[in-house]
């Protein structure tokens, strides 16, 4: 297995990032005009503590006319009423999702409005297209973001069939021509935002994780170590604190995105439907650090997009087959690929 090094990490600005990668922000669906809606409506739900308004968030999401999406809310682009954002325009890191919309649209304006001092902007991706404007201020606190996301090409590679026929702007109009509002964010623990009659996804790129792995028992314990210093690497949610001294690889199922089973010298793993399954870099931090533990094996990974790739083992080693759903690399940790190579179907 080839040494990971700091030589190869790319440092990106968020905007680049952010058109590389938009799985990363908004889910692998095929229908990016849909993902991007579906993201900056539960942002909006759930303001920072900061910029939360006094009473319950409000939110109107509209679909217009050739994929252009509009979503107003009720609270500011940041605390006390600062609009020093990304590149200059009105977009703070408060409004992260927002302005990771408009880095993948052709065309956005952010208005926002506080204590009777309005101003909107033109953008083009995520830099300004020309200067703030003053504009006479509607009541209250608030802030509207009309963004056309640019039309997606197909990601997908060649050989693996689209989960869908239709178009992205058919998907785009199957949510509804007109206006949806809700008058406060649902509960944390929901999968799922209601819109008046949509249903729609919660951020992250879910994964249905299958196979089996020869991880003798007698090495999980040192497999257990190279994961949870793997994960602590990364960064993230884990938190090694919370594992029980005497856990098992059993134990890190979460981070795997899976339910894992020990048959003996050997470890079974499924899909956790109970859970929250959606994969992230930890997620493969987890395959490739138990790599020098495993004799032999396959982990075959499905996307929620139809997606599918796998990761044999052999020799203490990982190697990826197909194309990850969630960040377009043909390789563990590997740069996006717009269309992978035959072999890698």
């Amino acid at each position: 297995m080839s040494e990971y090094t700091a030589a190869n990490i790319t440092v990106l600005d968020f905007d680049e990032s952010v058109r590389r990668r938009p799985g990363m922000y908004f889910g692998a669906d095929a229908h990016l005009a849909t993902s991007v809606l579906t993201a900056v409506v539960i942002a909006s739900l759930h303001p920072g503590p900061r910029v939360a308004p006094t009473g319950p968030p409000e939110v109107t999401a509209e679909i217009l006319d050739d994929l252009a999406l509009s979503i107003i809310d009720n609270w500011p682009t940041g605390p006390d009423g600062s609009t020093a954002g990304y590149y200059g325009s009105l977009l703070t890191s408060y409004r992260w999702v927002q302005a990771a919309a408009a880095a993948v649209s052709t065309h956005s304006v952010i208005e926002t409005w506080q204590a009777g001092h309005a101003q909107h902007q033109d953008l083009a991706g995520l830099g300004p297209a020309g200067p703030v404007h003053d504009f006479d201020a509607p009541g209250g606190t608030g802030t509207k973001l009309t963004i056309t996301p640019t039309r997606p090409t197909s990601r997908r590679p060649p050989s693996t069939p689209p989960p869908s026929t239709s178009t992205p702007k058919a998907a785009a109009t199957s949510l509804a021509s007109s206006t949806y509002a809700t008058a406060a964010p649902p509960d944390p623990g929901w999968g799922v935002v209601d819109i008046d009659r949509c249903r729609v996804r919660a951020v992250g790129y879910t994964v249905m994780p299958s196979g089996r792995l020869h991880l003798p028992e007698s090495d999980d314990a040192a497999a257990v170590a190279a994961v949870q210093a793997a994960l602590a690497g990364r960064g993230g949610w884990y938190g090694p604190d919370e594992f029980p001294s005497n856990g098992t690889l059993v134990d890190l199922a979460d981070p795997a995105r899976a339910t894992i089973v020990r048959d003996g010298d050997w470890i079974e793993f499924g899909y956790d439907d109970e859970g929250d399954p959606k994969w992230s870099n930890q997620t493969t931090a987890f395959y490739v650090a138990i790599a020098p533990f495993v004799r032999s094996g396959t982990v075959q990974i499905e996307g929620e997009d139809g997606a599918r790739w796998s990761y044999t083992y052999a020799d203490r080693q990982i190697t990826q087959q197909g194309w990850n759903g969630w960040d377009g690399s043909i390789e563990p940790f590997g740069e996006y690929v717009d269309h992978p190579p035959l072999d890698h179907p």
